[in-house]
């Protein structure tokens, strides 16, 4: 049984071209904790395992905040996969080639970031009132966010609509 000291030492032992019978032990204060790895064949993909057929795994690099397109995402076969449930969503964060992505992975796109200028609109019967204000959060169609007046420095919590545009009330 071989003991390796670094989390790089484990990972180049597993993808040599041979069997290995590792142990890496970590330790973090007073906690241990030990991964072993037992009879793991050469240069293996986890997107190419049979048993992730029906996951889906990042086909490229993909950037926190970009959108998917099609050809993004693969599944476990290394085939483009048919995922229009996360066409059009961005990333919340980075995502590797080959990582596996859930849902949780991915948010509506970015509609008003924050600081920046939106169109705040209030309407009650045939009134309505349109000023601007400044976000003070970001947030896609349909979020709540907290916008504050510029005319009278009031905040005001307001949901999204549209790119740079809230409504406040309801």
């Amino acid at each position: 049984m071989r003991f390796f000291t670094s989390t790089i030492a484990l990972i180049q032992a597993i993808f040599l071209p041979m069997t290995v019978l590792a142990a890496d032990q970590y330790r973090l204060g007073t906690i241990t904790s030990a991964v072993s790895v037992n009879s793991i064949p050469p240069n293996v993909n986890s997107f190419q395992s049979p048993q992730n057929k029906n996951a889906l795994f990042a086909g490229r690099n993909i950037s926190a905040g970009e959108r998917i397109n099609p050809g993004d995402l693969i599944d476990g076969q290394g085939d483009i996969a048919e995922a229009s449930a996360f066409i059009g969503l961005e990333a919340r964060r980075s995502i590797y080639h080959g990582q596996p992505v859930t849902i949780t992975n991915f948010r509506e796109p970015i509609m008003v970031k924050r600081n920046s200028i939106v169109r705040m609109e209030y309407m009650t019967g045939s009134l309505k009132i349109t000023t601007e204000g400044r976000s003070l959060d970001q947030g896609g169609t349909g979020d709540l966010v907290r916008v504050m007046n510029l005319g009278s420095r009031q905040t005001v919590t307001a949901r999204i609509v549209g790119p740079d545009a809230v409504k406040v009330g309801q």
